[in-house]
């Protein structure tokens, strides 16, 4: 069976090796039906997809209630909730409808995955031996995940729409929970400049760069 990797953000779907260059659900739909793998049982398509906000909490609680009592605007059936791999902790986070509706349409075996959920098992697994924080922009979300020993000391999403906001955010983050050495940054590059001051260890890292591992991270959980 061959595998199929994409990106989607914002309504638009793109290549891991070419994020930069987005195309819309109907072009999929178009390139399915032109490569004639529409419906197809040979091809596993993977998406790992851009959630603008979630919310980690303590396994035994109910982070899909949780998460709809903070966003009453998106019905239960549209959350999705999962086990993190320190197995003490559960992320909710909203679906993407338009992204599975197409999914189902073109391709049977399909596997649809949130960038949080991922980021959050790549910060957990990146941290067993340091502490680490991570941040991922993209557009005006601006997701931070702080970790050590291999769990998990802060993660949330906030709304940056320039610099500056994204920066104090980080701030209050890194203020709270004492200084950080290795920062993981993804997503606007911008946002280097603004913090590499405050901290030693600044390195880049981007989703479809780093696709493989995440997805072997998920893997070992299903």
């Amino acid at each position: 069976m061959k595998s199929l990797v994409l990106l989607f953000q914002q309504g638009q779907f793109a290549s891991p090796k070419r994020p930069e260059q987005s195309f819309s659900i109907e072009t999929f739909r178009e390139e399915c039906r032109r490569q004639e793998i529409a419906g197809s049982q040979e091809v596993y398509l993977q998406v790992v997809y851009h959630v603008p906000h979630f919310i980690v909490l303590p396994k035994d609680i109910d982070a899909c209630a949780v998460y709809q009592h903070h966003f009453p605007e998106i019905k239960n059936e549209d959350i999705a909730c999962a086990q993190l791999s320190d197995k003490l902790q559960k992320i909710a986070y909203p679906k993407e409808a338009a992204l599975e509706q197409v999914a189902e349409e073109m391709l049977p075996h399909h596997h649809l995955l949130a960038d949080a959920y991922l980021l959050l098992n790549y910060a957990i697994k990146k941290s067993r031996k340091q502490k680490l924080l991570l941040l991922h922009r993209v557009a005006d979300d601006l997701q931070v995940i702080l970790a050590q020993n291999g769990q998990l000391l802060f993660a949330n999403s906030f709304k940056a729409t320039n610099n500056i906001e994204a920066q104090y955010f980080i701030a209050a983050v890194a203020q709270e929970y004492g200084p950080v050495e290795n920062v993981l940054l993804g997503g606007d590059p911008a946002l280097e400049e603004g913090i590499k001051e405050h901290f030693k260890h600044i390195s880049r890292f981007s989703i479809p760069e780093e696709i493989q591992e995440f997805l072997h991270c998920q893997s070992q959980l299903l």
